[in-house]
């Protein structure tokens, strides 16, 4: 039987042609869907990973010696088991660690039944990993450093990052990615090949963990093991000024375009720590997620929770493949998914900026003016939409003005026969106000 993969044809601007100092691109609402959320630029974060394994003992009798050896009471290694009754064969399997303290970038659990007629431990285990959590608690990013460290040395968790990373993220979590090292520089030419590459180092390293942790050479263990993904997150990262504002205003974009577009009747606002997210059910088997990740970088995030692989066949993962081209499938299907969502709800009600211009405007004003003249000049500013000089001694001199020319709040008028020094607010804030306000006294260009 002959199997077709259908693929949507894309018409983004070429990797090749966009360059970012930050490593990010730059959300720019004029942007089509597809070039501000390829799928080559997508990444993954957290996935679980469902793991079969049979293991063969070459001296059965030794089986509960090997239990303890997967599982060593020592608190040295990656799992942690249940005290079982003597002579039970079946015994709950966990990660070493807790939420709060977590020792090893792997979570989860599951069952180990021992089969004694057959002499062998049938092993289920739902394992929680997280690539983009991996790759920023590596002390090289490289691929090469990543795949010469020991494999359970790779997946310890480095206290040090997970700190630094906490201190940085609005949602107090340190799967985040801050170095262009570890975003692939400042093109995009090859961000698909280089995070192909992390994927690939990430799951050998993890099944080379299991191996070294489910089969120790000295006891004469056997390992059958597969992987297999049961739910992922791809997402994409997009630098904005005021991230805080922007998902603000995308809340308020989906509210008002959620009837009308169909998206979801459930979708949901809520948080993490300091950041906010806005959360739809696409489908049964996917979400779509919006939240504010740094204070000038947000997230868009695609969960497959279901059907995992019917969505990856669709969308190219060979048969037979692997847990990464699983994933890499999994980016062109939530890409897809991402391109319609976006499109219609900046169809229906453009994304508006006003919180973001106000938080910008209100911090240039602070640094520029004192404290007990700021309440003056924002009421003037406001209603007026100009400022006149004063003395020395009053609420705006020729300080504070120039303060608030370098900064870009106002620009001056080069008026003839004028006393004192005259400004106007810089057109882009005017018409804030007039949006805000509800008013039409926005500065128009002058003519002296």
């Amino acid at each position: 039987m002959t199997t077709q993969n259908h693929t949507t044809t894309m018409t983004a601007v070429p990797a090749i042609r966009y360059r970012s100092r930050t490593g990010l691109r730059h959300l720019d609402t004029a942007h089509p869907a597809d070039v501000l959320f390829p799928a080559y630029d997508a990444r993954h974060d957290r996935v679980k990973v469902r793991v079969a394994a049979r293991v063969h003992l070459s001296q059965p009798e030794l089986w509960e010696d090997y239990i303890g050896e997967i599982a060593p009471p020592d608190h040295a290694g990656l799992f942690v088991t249940s005290a079982p009754q003597a002579g039970a064969a079946q015994f709950k399997l966990r990660v070493r660690g807790t939420k709060a303290n977590p020792l090893w970038l792997i979570a989860g659990g599951g069952i180990v039944r021992w089969r004694q007629s057959a002499g062998f431990f049938d092993i289920a285990l739902d394992l929680d990993v997280n690539p983009t959590r991996f790759l920023a608690h590596q002390p090289d990013p490289s691929v090469t450093a990543i795949h010469e460290r020991g494999p359970l040395d790779a997946f310890r968790v480095n206290v040090s990052a997970a700190a630094a990373l906490r201190a940085m993220t609005l949602d107090a979590s340190d799967n985040v990615l801050t170095t262009l090292a570890q975003l692939g520089g400042t093109t995009f030419t090859r961000r698909e090949a280089q995070w192909d590459a992390v994927l690939a180092a990430h799951f050998d390293q993890l099944s080379n963990a299991l191996i070294e942790t489910l089969a120790p050479p000295h006891i004469g263990a056997e390992l059958e093991m597969t992987l297999s993904v049961a739910q992922a997150e791809t997402y994409w990262e997009l630098s904005v000024p005021d991230a805080v504002s922007t998902i603000g205003a995308l809340c308020q974009s989906v509210k008002m375009s959620d009837g009308a577009a169909r998206l979801s009747q459930r979708a949901d606002i809520g948080g993490e720590a300091n950041a906010q997210w806005i959360k739809m059910p696409l489908t049964d088997d996917a979400d779509l997620k919006f939240y504010a990740k740094t204070s000038d970088r947000i997230r868009v995030e695609i969960t497959h929770h279901d059907r995992i692989a019917q969505f990856a066949g669709r969308n190219g993962r060979p048969m037979g493949a692997g847990v990464a081209a699983t994933l890499r499938a999994l980016s062109r299907d939530a890409a897809n998914r991402l391109h319609r969502v976006w499109t219609a709800i900046m169809n229906l009600h453009a994304l508006q900026a006003d919180a973001a211009d106000v938080c910008d405007f209100m911090s240039k004003l602070n640094a520029a003016v004192p404290e007990q003249n700021r309440r003056l000049i924002l009421s003037l500013l406001a209603n007026h939409r100009a400022l006149t000089e004063t003395t020395v001694d009053g609420f705006a001199p020729a300080s504070v003005c120039r303060a608030l020319r370098r900064t870009g709040v106002l620009v001056p008028i080069h008026a003839r026969n004028r006393a004192a020094a005259r400004y106007v607010l810089t057109p882009a804030y005017s018409a804030m106000f007039d949006r805000l306000l509800d008013r039409r006294d926005a500065v128009r260009p002058l003519i002296n």
